[in-house]
């Protein structure tokens, strides 16, 4: 296989590990799970670092692209996804076979993976989920950012408005 068909298969599952990897190495006792991966990928895609669609659904921003290269990751085994009754899935990365394939990645990619994960470690996957919603209604539907937090409450209406535009403000997504 040369280096353009590894790129091709690996990347997408490299890219997704990588970011689990730095996000376990920050946040050693987060329980990482789908949705805190669909949320942080759906922020890198709009970085520029890759290329996944999504759509809208209950929890936000998801991608079915980043569900299939998730377990393409495991088949790999750079990770390890199991279910834990009561909490979710948990996803732990296998440093061992990251680092086998982390050469697909670039010096800027890794730069920005580290920043965004930096920048949201330390949000919960409901705070994610609000967030990257938040995110995707200003992208896609052009909503002004003093109508942001309201626009995001009725699609989550179990949240207040308040509680959104703190989160907000605190991720610096509103000023």
């Amino acid at each position: 296989m040369n280096i353009k068909e590894e790129e091709s298969i690996f990347k997408p599952a490299i890219l997704i590990s990588y970011t689990v990897k730095r996000l376990k190495e920050i946040s050693q006792d987060k329980l990482i799970g789908k949705t805190i991966i669909q949320k942080l990928l759906y922020i890198l895609s709009r970085e520029s670092i890759c290329d996944f669609e999504y759509s809208m659904y209950y929890y936000g921003p998801y991608s079915r692209e980043v569900t299939s290269a998730l377990h393409f990751a495991e088949i790999s085994e750079m990770l390890e996804i199991t279910w834990l009754p009561d909490k979710g899935y948990s996803i732990v990365p296998k440093s061992s076979k990251i680092k086998e394939f982390e050469h697909l990645l670039t010096k800027k990619e890794k730069e920005k993976i580290d920043d965004i994960v930096k920048k949201y470690s330390e949000f919960s996957a409901t705070d994610l989920s609000l967030i990257a919603t938040a995110l995707y209604s200003r992208d896609k539907f052009e909503i002004s950012e003093d109508r942001l937090a309201k626009s995001v409450h009725k699609l989550k209406d179990k949240y207040s408005e308040r509680y959104i535009e703190e989160l907000l403000r605190k991720s610096r997504i509103i000023s």
